[in-house]
């Protein structure tokens, strides 16, 4: 066969295989920037490895555990600005580079953005003082370099709030491709600035310039993509005025909640490993997390790409469809992470059997705990992306409850029983409390929706 006529042959097939498991065009650029994350990863901890001492390697991802405390001033509100921008898109297009539409809705697009900016450049200072604070509390003990690393990685962080919000209005308007691309770019910038400044052992330098180098070419790639939509957004003067404040404040206060408690449930681990056993354990810790993040993140490709058609079904009431694509998507995702969790072990084993760095990884044992865990937590996720897709926060009690117990995990059964019980213990919460909860919260919300014609947006 000749080989044009082969690829007349295979390409249709591969269209159709990527057709029935869920790939679109969207899926498939957060799958690429997903797999490579999944390759930049490994690649970063073999220059980690190679280039930073364990307690080093330690420093690097306490700073990266400490960051997201920027949710402490954010609180949500971005994942907010996405579901809200979507609604109102909903009534709109997108033609030749700028929104058109109805002139109500139009107005009222217009000024949330406004609405947006303005809160964010309230909060960033905020954030910068938070980070400050709590980072010289961690790091007073180490040399002058790493504080002053700090002091400036906090700003960095600070200011990359702001992309977040612009990146979260974009997304709302159904430009999740866009964004994963750019994705791509910022994380190919700062991997190229990490990797090349610990080759000439700039050590936790590396982290901090690579986040400022990969925060500028993501705000230019954004910029450069929609130049006449961001003119228009600085140039339109709103001709209504709507009062954001008293629509988004009932749903920003539980977000808060969920947000705080996120941040217990996902970043409090490595620096209470670090201040108890210091910084070769919670270097182990922190560079298995990354893989599982790595993987969650290509898993979730499926699903988290569609939270704004989730977002405009519910706006235009096409609760069939959005419960269709919420099944479809939310199958794929699980399944996806379910065979590279098998595959994570299966590598793990061979970097031990064949003694490769394994005393930087945690034991397999190990990183089966967090591994189930975060089957069950997956689920829990998945449930909250389809509910919040109506403009409601049901979750956020569940949140508080599952920060308190995790932290009951990691403060108390970690000090006294060591990192065996702690891992047991996340997964009791998340098997037998969180989950089930959540799944009770979820079908109660699906037969009030199919009981009643209207949903109270809270």
């Amino acid at each position: 066969m000749k080989s044009s006529e082969f690829k007349i042959n295979i390409f249709p097939f591969i269209r159709n295989l990527a057709k029935q498991i869920g790939i679109d065009a969207t899926v498939g650029w957060s799958i690429i920037n997903n797999l490579w994350m999944l390759l930049k990863k490994p690649l970063l901890m073999v220059f980690l490895l190679r280039y930073l001492t364990a307690e080093q390697q330690g420093v690097w991802y306490t700073f990266n555990s400490l960051g997201p405390l920027t949710l402490f001033a954010e609180l949500g509100f971005s994942t907010i600005i996405t579901q809200f921008v979507s609604h109102e898109y909903a009534k709109l297009q997108f033609e030749y580079g700028v929104i058109k539409g109805d002139n109500y809705y139009f107005n009222r697009l217009f000024s949330l953005i406004r609405y947006s900016i303005k809160f964010y450049f309230y909060i960033i200072p905020f954030a910068i003082l938070i980070l400050s604070i709590v980072g010289f509390e961690f790091f007073k003990t180490q040399p002058l370099s790493t504080i002053v690393a700090w002091f400036l990685f906090a700003i960095i962080v600070g200011l990359n709030l702001m992309y977040s919000n612009v990146q979260a209005i974009y997304q709302g308007l159904d430009r999740v491709k866009d964004i994963q691309k750019n994705l791509i770019i910022g994380s190919t910038f700062t991997t190229i600035s990490n990797l090349t400044l610990l080759y000439f052992h700039y050590n936790i330098w590396a982290l901090v310039v690579g986040n400022g180098v990969g925060l500028l070419s993501m705000l230019y790639y954004l910029y450069k993509k929609a130049p006449s939509f961001w003119k228009q957004i600085y140039i339109y003067k709103p001709t209504q005025k709507f009062n954001w404040y008293r629509e988004i404040i009932p749903l920003q206060w539980k977000y808060a909640l969920s947000w705080i408690s996120g941040y217990l449930i996902f970043f409090l681990f490595v620096p209470i490993i670090y201040k108890y056993q210091g910084a070769v354990v919670a270097g182990q810790f922190g560079i298995t997390l990354a893989l599982i993040g790595a993987l969650c993140g290509i898993a979730d490709s499926w699903i988290g790409t569609k939270i704004p058609n989730f977002n405009i079904f519910v706006s235009n009431g096409q609760e069939d469809e959005l419960h269709k694509l919420f099944k479809s998507s939310s199958k794929h995702s699980f399944v996806i992470f379910i065979l590279g969790s098998i595959g994570m072990i299966l590598v793990l084993y061979i970097f031990h059997w064949m003694h490769f760095y394994e005393n930087r990884f945690l034991s397999i044992e190990y990183t089966s705990y967090l591994l189930v865990a975060n089957i069950s937590q997956r689920i829990v996720i998945y449930l909250a992306m389809y509910l919040r897709a109506h403009k409601i926060e049901p979750f956020y009690i569940l949140s508080m409850l599952n920060a308190a117990l995790i932290s009951i995990c990691v403060l108390f059964l970690y000090p006294q029983y060591g990192l065996t019980a702690m891992l047991i213990g996340v997964n009791i919460v998340y098997w037998l409390i969180i989950m089930p909860y959540a799944i009770f919260i979820y079908y109660s919300f699906r037969k009030k929706l199919r009981s009643s014609t209207e949903i109270k947006y809270v």
